[in-house]
């Protein structure tokens, strides 16, 4: 496939010949000289799409971690299906999926803010010999 290249300006003025540009040959988008996105033709996609089952593992993946972000799936079972041990790794792809940390519930909240707390006293008082 012979990709054509429009600027984001071209692109939005002279739309029309960016469409048709897409459905023939496919286009290159480009902001600040660089790639931004590309338009291909709907077969070309669909063809992508039938022979690209990774894509699917790939959003099975992503449909856990949202799930887990959401607070919907708790973290030993979100760990589970991702088939991972490290704490640290879910919590990676968590960033690399751009998807926030789930906050915890608020009961689970007021034992945190206890241990914590609990905590802190231990570490402020003097330890006092026996």
């Amino acid at each position: 496939m012979t990709l054509k290249y429009f600027t984001s300006t071209e692109a939005k003025t002279r739309f029309g010949e960016f469409i048709e540009a897409g459905m023939k040959s496919g286009v290159c988008l480009t902001r600040n000289g660089r790639a931004a996105g590309y338009l291909v033709p709907a077969d070309e996609y669909e063809k992508s799409e039938a022979r690209a089952p990774a894509s699917t593992a790939a959003n099975g993946v992503e449909e856990i971690l949202t799930q887990y972000s959401l607070g919907k799936v708790p973290r030993s079972s979100a760990m589970q299906q991702l088939g991972i041990s490290d704490y640290g790794l879910l919590l990676r792809l968590l960033n690399a999926a751009g998807l926030p940390y789930p906050t915890p519930k608020e009961k689970d909240r007021r034992k945190l803010d206890q241990a914590f707390d609990a905590f802190m006293d231990q570490a402020q008082s003097p330890n006092l010999p026996a």
